[in-house]
């Protein structure tokens, strides 16, 4: 892929593995990953918008991706998501469902609003977390089972929700 494009659009369902040598650079970037797939990504750089969708059973790991706005990434039906580092500088959100994990391993950095939720027997594990403000974060229970949400780092007075037998922690202290 070229440099700067206006918009990057990889979409990986049935059975398929990519991995981009080169960063992609783009204004919107558009990533679904379903039905049994696995996807590869080294870098992805928004200047825009940034949204990646990883579901039915699949695995999407990407080693970094910085978006000045906008970020959203959910992972929903028994899907795994590998970040290493995430840099969003205005509205991120992230979520997980369904007995899903979403893991941002080296660096998590949020200058703006950001959501993390995980709900239906999900687990989200962040470490190197660095968000500025504005932090609402939930560990939900419904049918299927508690959550879990572990976050290290910085996380300034954060709006914390957590359901019956889910677990939410950050900097290994238990949120009420």
């Amino acid at each position: 892929m070229s440099k700067d494009e206006k918009n990057y659009e990889m979409q990986c369902v049935s059975t398929c593995y990519k991995k981009e040598d080169e960063p992609v650079e783009c204004q919107n970037a558009d990533i679904e990953v379903g039905y049994s797939s696995t996807l590869g990504e080294k870098s992805v750089e928004c200047s825009k918008n940034f949204s990646a969708l990883n579901h039915e059973s699949s695995t999407f790991h990407i080693e970094k991706i910085k978006c000045s706005k906008n970020c959203k990434i959910q992972t929903d039906h028994s899907s795994i998501t590998i970040i290493g580092s995430l840099k969003c500088d205005d509205n991120c959100e992230i979520y997980t469902g369904y007995s899903s994990t979403l893991k941002i391993d080296d660096s998590f950095i949020c200058k703006g609003k950001c959501t993390i939720k995980a709900d239906y027997a999900s687990t989200i594990i962040i470490e190197g977390a660095d968000i500025s403000a504005h932090a609402h974060i939930e560990s939900l229970t419904h049918f299927l089972g508690g959550c879990t949400v572990l976050i290290k780092g910085k996380v300034p007075d954060p709006k914390c929700e957590k359901g019956w037998s889910s677990t939410l922690k950050i900097n290994d202290i238990t949120c009420q």
